[in-house]
């Protein structure tokens, strides 16, 4: 039967795609020295708009990082609320953080791509480290780990940058989907075939920034900074991928469902200026997936114990090869029991966002 075909090779597609990835990943090896790497300065870029709560709490845990020659600026984008009075209060209390506002009616960009050109374009190191208001450091070592990626060949290092997961099936979707990213960016980047970062936890040399353009081929977007930018920048330098979990950057998950499916719509956005390479990968993922499900879904009226043994052993596999990635480097994993709907929304969302990217020309923060 053409269908039950159909599941044992999309099957093995899965499980070939998720062990090739996991592969490098387990054999990647870093060194845990610290390195400060030779106390060359490093610039902190932070773009906030409306984060007065975030900064707040989680600025001083940025400013109390364990390196010789840092930075912190933080771009106040267009806030309405008291962010800009926050940051004077810190800002008197450590000369390392510098701020810069942007009145709303100054503001002339989509997204926040214009302030983080703003903060680039003062930073005083040649070293960038870029994260997010919502976000903070699992460690003092944070900078130290990832700056210590750098060499003569290497001017990019992707970091990782996993969410808390606060026990709301909300916060399951997204930790399950956020590991699946994980797991593709960092794998295919130790394959020689890196396709994006996220911008909650990247660094790359203002020289690297400079020679690509920053990011004026694609303004036009709200979102992009991080994975466009990384599409652009591979044709200039080698790439390096930080594991270790001082590097880690946590951050709260969105809130409500939909503020969720806003922001990974939006991102959404920017996959068709991926190189066709990384288009055809990450095609042949979903598409695999996806083929999973309707095939067994068709074939479950036969009930044939082959295909049902063939969905056990895709999810079990699957679910392993997961939970030794989140393992290893003590990534927030997800309820194995709750795995088999997860996986199954995970492709429902995927689909949906994907579609209304095309439609929905809405652009914003």
């Amino acid at each position: 039967m053409i269908i039950e075909s159909l599941l044992y090779i999309a099957v093995a597609s899965q499980i070939l795609y998720y062990g090739l990835l996991l592969f490098k990943v387990i054999l990647s090896r870093q060194s845990t020295k610290v390195d400060n790497y030779h106390n060359k300065g490093v610039s902190v870029i932070i773009c906030a708009r409306n984060e007065r709560e975030n900064l707040k709490n989680n600025l001083p845990k940025v400013l109390s990082q364990d390196y010789p020659v840092f930075e912190v600026i933080v771009v106040n984008d267009a806030s309405t609320d008291d962010s800009w009075k926050v940051l004077q209060e810190l800002k008197s209390k450590d000369e390392r953080l510098r701020v810069i506002n942007i009145p709303l009616e100054e503001k002339s960009t989509i997204g926040k791509k214009g302030a983080l050109q703003c903060g680039i374009s003062h930073a005083r190191y040649p070293y960038l480290l870029l994260t997010d208001a919502d976000c903070y450091p699992t460690s003092q070592l944070w900078i130290n780990k990832m700056t210590a990626q750098f060499s003569d060949e290497v001017e990019l290092v992707l970091g990782v940058s996993p969410y808390e997961h606060k026990g709301r099936f909300l916060h399951d979707i997204v930790t399950y989907e956020t590991l699946l990213t994980m797991l593709q960016y960092t794998g295919w980047a130790l394959w020689n075939l890196p396709y994006m970062g996220v911008g909650r936890n990247i660094a790359y040399t203002k020289s690297l920034y400079d020679r690509v353009g920053g990011m004026k081929s694609h303004m036009n977007l709200a979102s992009g900074d991080d994975d466009l930018f990384v599409q652009e920048a591979i044709q200039e330098t080698s790439v390096a991928v930080c594991f270790d979990p001082l590097s880690h950057t946590l951050s709260a998950p969105p809130s409500t469902f939909k503020s969720w499916w806003n922001q990974k719509k939006r991102h959404y956005t920017t996959g068709h200026q991926y190189l066709l390479k990384h288009r055809l990968i990450l095609g042949f993922f979903l598409i695999s997936k996806l083929t999973v499900y309707i095939s067994f879904l068709l074939l479950i009226k036969y009930w044939s114990l082959p295909i049902l043994l063939t969905y056990v052993f895709y999810l079990s596999t699957i679910t392993l090869f997961s939970w030794v990635f989140a393992k290893k480097y003590q990534l927030l994993s997800v309820n194995i029991v709750k795995f088999c709907i997860l996986d199954l929304l995970y492709v429902c969302t995927v689909l949906i966002q994907g579609f209304q990217s095309k439609t929905d020309a809405k652009n914003q923060w």
